[in-house]
């Protein structure tokens, strides 16, 4: 049986050790994104959930009441009338967990893309990936579309 906790501001890695050495499993997914830092795009990994924990009481529901003084909690999540924890499944923690169900950054075809290596911000067109670390993209080069290969790596999907 898991709980959801909000944690304090940037706090979550103190949170999660204190529950975890009360005796609970904790879950604190995170992911890899791109993000611009010092003139080039560095990969970064972030909290899936920024300020939440996912804590599983299983064995250890008598001690629930210690979670609402952990060093790290705010408070857990209760449902407003009964003041019960609110419960997450466990199918639900399963599909978080598992890496290949989290799809950040999708790129499909014909999405807009911005080439985030190099000095200057080209934009083209996702065509299709071609192995493993290529992709196919295609750019607007002196007023002709020309199909260009890039390492996959390089490519970010454009949001707007």
């Amino acid at each position: 049986m898991w709980i959801l906790a909000q944690t304090k501001s940037k706090r979550e890695k103190v949170a999660e050790f204190n529950v975890v050495n009360q005796g609970f499993k904790a879950f604190l997914p995170t992911i890899v994104t791109k993000k611009f830092s010092n003139s080039e795009w560095k990969e970064s990994k972030e909290y899936l959930f920024p300020g939440y924990i996912f804590i599983n009481l299983k064995g250890n529901l008598d001690k629930i009441g210690s979670l609402a003084y952990t060093t790290g909690i705010l408070k857990l999540l209760v449902d407003r009338l009964t003041g019960n924890p609110h419960i997450i499944e466990q199918e639900i923690i399963d599909s978080i967990s598992d890496k290949k169900s989290i799809i950040i950054n999708e790129i499909k075809k014909g999405s807009k893309i911005n080439i985030t290596k190099g000095s200057s911000v080209l934009n083209g067109v996702f065509l299709e990936k071609r192995g493993a670390k290529r992709a196919l993209i295609l750019l607007d080069i002196l007023n002709q579309p020309r199909q260009v290969s890039v390492n996959y790596s390089d490519i970010q999907p454009i949001y707007y």
